[in-house]
């Protein structure tokens, strides 16, 4: 058979806008809410965060979600 050249099927890589999502966790949005924003799955959300480094989704919002919560107080 050997190498295929081409699309090899199968569904394409999600991408994660992190300006976007840190946009939304600066408007203190839930996990739910940034993954059906982004048109995903939560689960795959949380999955990809923790690959690229980011420890996961509670962590990331825990990180981008300070400036939303002075925002609120003023």
């Amino acid at each position: 058979m050997g190498k295929h050249g081409g699309n090899q099927g199968g569904r394409p890589k999600v991408v994660i806008n992190y300006k976007t999502l840190k946009g939304l966790c600066q408007i203190l949005c839930t996990g739910e809410e940034c993954a059906a924003i982004m048109d995903i799955d939560y689960d795959t959300l949380d999955r990809h965060l923790k690959n690229d480094g980011h420890g996961g989704f509670t962590d990331y919002l825990k990180k981008h979600s300070s400036d939303g919560k002075a925002s609120l107080r003023r």
